[in-house]
């Protein structure tokens, strides 16, 4: 297993200890971070498991595999759910309050994703490699079946899709593109070249 260490960049000193079985992105939220646990049935435990005081369950997921959480800022997360019968993915936004914000069916030929929060936590970039067929467990995946790398821009308190755009060449970890503090410009590469694009206000 391996060991993790939560550390505060205040004091230099470690703020929580875990195990996990494999390497994991992390969700750091306002005062700790995010564990999925198993519950009865299909029925998955989000936990919120501060720095200082006892874990608590934020939102309980109805899922067909083990769901994967993104923190998107301090306050709200991203879970992304397995649809019975189907490979593709709901994508539900939820408060640590446990209130459910929106929810998406993102197809299954978008694979490898990426997300990079802006840093005022008021939208997101998600990218990921669109393919050429859904994604299945017995599906093969090469290099005749990449179509190309597509990013979109969404607003956090109601998931609206604010742009999309391509990103040239494709980079399967990401990197080719950036989202402001502010949330009110994005540049992503394109054909040699960095296209900025700006984006509306952001309503509070």
């Amino acid at each position: 297993s391996l060991r993790m260490l939560v550390v505060d960049t205040h004091t230099n000193k470690p703020a929580r200890v875990t195990h996990a079985v494999n390497s994991l992105p992390l969700p750091l939220v306002e005062n700790g971070y995010l564990e999925v646990q198993p519950d009865k049935g299909h029925q998955w435990k989000t936990i919120e498991v501060p720095f200082d005081g006892p874990p608590r369950v934020v939102a309980t997921l109805n899922s067909s595999c083990q769901p994967e959480v993104n923190a998107l800022n301090e306050h709200v997360f991203l879970a992304q759910v397995c649809i019975p019968y189907t490979s593709d993915h709901l994508m539900q936004a939820y408060t640590l309050e446990g209130k459910k914000l929106w929810e998406q069916q993102w197809g299954a030929r978008y694979v490898w994703g990426n997300f990079l929060p802006a840093e005022d936590g008021s939208r997101f970039a998600y990218e990921s490699i669109q393919l050429d067929h859904p994604v299945a467990a017995l599906d093969p995946v090469d290099q005749t079946s990449i179509l190309g790398q597509v990013v979109g821009v969404y607003d956090v308190a109601d998931g609206t899709l604010r742009l999309v755009s391509a990103a040239d060449p494709t980079m399967s970890a990401g990197q080719n593109y950036a989202l402001s503090a502010d949330a009110q410009r994005f540049a992503v590469l394109r054909g040699g070249a960095i296209e900025v694009y700006a984006l509306p206000v952001v309503r509070r």
